[in-house]
């Protein structure tokens, strides 16, 4: 008796998502960040942060509008630095950046952006002083500082110094990944449509390094998780650069591309 002719099994296709994710929005009055004691993907226990409706698990949350620097969304694979196989995607950028024309899109751009600079700073501490305090957190660094003021003190931070822009100063943060973000912007029916126009330079200039794949001073919403890190050299806090980026306006190009964008919207009394 002949056996049947076994059928090679098709891999699930995975989905792309079709939409960014903005939950978690502290602009939004009903959310609170707050920070706890978990465990990560290795069942180590570190201080991360936790918005109010999704107190269990890790999270990514948004810090508003920031301005970009040269940055590698795309990836950093052609960079002259590269000594790794691993492919890294950053943003740069700057929080409170505002002009005439932004201020207009959005009232309250430079009003939120001194917020999302507050809410960093409060978490970054909020995050050190407990991973000091509470024992399950495991840093060697801990033996050196008498107490949490100093070891706040002497961790890495957000914030890397301030950048000119015009004639302003502005705090200026990285957010990186290992992971490709994706490109949103509003579309016409205000919902949002992947922008395409960031596309990753496969055969960049010989001798150079592949173009910038978000022009600078591009206004964008990223979404970010603040991770607590340590290692036999160093600790502190970063952030990691999360799936999803909205385009507001692109470097150069005058024209926004959210007319009624989220923190724009009237707050509640």
């Amino acid at each position: 008796m002949s056996q049947p002719i076994s059928q090679p099994v098709s891999s699930p296709v995975k989905k792309l998502p079709t939409s960014p994710i903005t939950h978690s929005n502290p602009f939004d009055d009903e959310i609170i960040l707050s920070v706890g004691i978990r465990k990560d993907f290795r069942g180590d226990f570190v201080p991360t942060v936790t918005p109010s409706i999704f107190p269990d698990g890790f999270t990514s949350f948004e810090i508003g509008a920031v301005c970009s620097l040269k940055s590698w969304v795309q990836g950093d694979r052609h960079a002259s630095w590269i000594t790794t196989v691993e492919e890294r995607y950053s943003l740069n950028a700057v929080l409170g950046y505002y002009d005439d024309e932004l201020s207009q899109a959005i009232p309250t751009i430079q009003e939120d952006g001194q917020c999302a600079i507050r809410l960093l700073e409060t978490l970054e501490r909020e995050v050190l002083k407990l991973a000091f305090v509470d024992h399950r957190v495991k840093c060697s660094h801990k033996a050196k500082y008498k107490n949490s003021d100093d070891y706040y003190e002497h961790a890495i931070k957000i914030f890397k110094g301030c950048r000119l822009i015009g004639d302003r100063d502005y705090q200026a943060i990285h957010m990186s990944s290992s992971t490709r973000p994706i490109m949103w912007k509003s579309g016409e029916d205000g919902s949002f449509v992947k922008d395409d126009m960031f596309q990753f330079d496969e055969n960049p200039p010989r001798n150079s390094e592949p173009l910038n794949h978000l022009p600078l001073k591009s206004i964008v919403i990223p979404r970010v998780e603040l991770v607590f890190h340590t290692t036999e050299h160093r600790y502190g806090v970063k952030l990691k650069l999360g799936r999803d980026i909205r385009v507001l306006r692109v470097g150069h190009v005058p024209k926004v591309y959210a007319a009624n964008v989220y923190i724009g919207k009237k707050r509640k009394a």
